[in-house]
């Protein structure tokens, strides 16, 4: 895979640094520079990120929209 064409495709200049970093997880493990058990804690790690950036972005400015719903 190359990280070159997915950062291209990206505006995000975080979703761009989670990237970086996976791919460098990936290096570590195919190079056995860590172990698989510390690689999937990593790229664990990666996933919370970006769930908390897609929550953002979908909930970003709908706080009133929210609140009303919840005082049904």
């Amino acid at each position: 895979m190359k990280v070159e064409v997915i950062l291209k495709e990206m505006r995000s200049d975080a979703c761009q640094e989670i990237v970086k970093e996976l791919s460098g997880i990936i290096e570590k493990l195919q190079q056995k520079k860590i172990q698989y058990k510390q690689g999937m804690v990593e790229i664990t790690g990666c996933k919370h990120i970006i769930q908390s950036i897609a929550l953002d972005w979908t909930f970003n400015g709908k706080k009133e929209q929210i609140k009303k719903l919840t005082k049904k």
